[in-house]
């Protein structure tokens, strides 16, 4: 993603276009927006113009929808001003069970040192408990040691290149299924969003499609502003 942004943005014909296009339409500003892949380079531009002081960066909006996490907050460092300014004009969306905006390395690792250690309990279940495990059913047949894997706290070793990884915005909306045609929102903290685990459901792919952010957003709609009253009320 990061060198896509720098091919995209290192092209004089992007930065061509861009420029003419807010010149010959007085009144508007550059909106970066993506999903998926693109919602994570879409952060990642959006960054890099506040980085380099664009012309123009101080009217840029940035949505990012499923977007994977793509910025390290350094622990006990101040953020540079031009990234919080960045981060501030973003608003990223989760939908309900995508694991794609958990889906960091740090995620990962910790991901894979607890599903290694289910396996290593797979003998406390029979081949057909497990088979209906996986389909999401029987939950409350699952023995009380894996539930203890799944719930502890796990303390890896460090690794370069393995930091936890974050959402650079302002806030993330996440669309929450209720029943039927139902949905719900919560605004969250990037930051605190970036702790918790990959969650492992039925619908953790399904629910990255377009279709089903579409769906949450015309269920539930989202006021598109970034003011401080509005954050501070959802956070």
């Amino acid at each position: 993603m990061a060198d896509t942004v720098d091919e995209l943005w290192s092209n004089e014909g992007t930065r061509e276009a861009v420029e003419r296009g807010l010149k010959e339409n007085e009144g508007y500003r550059l909106i970066i927006v993506g999903h998926s892949l693109g919602a994570g380079t879409a952060t990642l531009l959006h960054l890099k113009l506040h980085y380099d002081e664009y012309k123009e960066a101080s009217d840029i909006r940035c949505f990012a929808f499923a977007s994977p996490p793509t910025f390290a907050s350094v622990p006990g460092e101040n953020t540079l001003q031009s990234l919080q300014k960045a981060q501030k004009s973003c608003s990223a969306f989760i939908c309900d069970h995508d694991c794609v905006p958990f889906l960091s390395v740090d995620a990962v690792r910790h991901f894979l040192h607890t599903m290694t250690k289910i396996d290593g309990k797979a003998s406390l279940h029979s081949a057909l408990d497990r088979g209906a495990f996986a389909r999401g059913w029987k939950d409350d047949h699952v023995h009380e040691e894996v539930k203890a894997i799944v719930t502890e706290s796990i303390v890896l070793d460090k690794v370069a290149g393995a930091e936890r990884l974050k959402v650079p915005a302002r806030g993330v909306f996440w669309f929450q299924k209720k029943d039927g045609n139902n949905w719900d929102r919560a605004c969250c903290d990037p930051e605190e969003l970036s702790k918790l685990p990959i969650l492992v459901s039925l619908d953790m792919v399904t629910d990255h499609l377009p279709r089903e952010y579409e769906k949450g957003m015309e269920s539930v709609p989202i006021p598109f502003t970034h003011s401080d009253s509005m954050f501070e009320s959802l956070l």
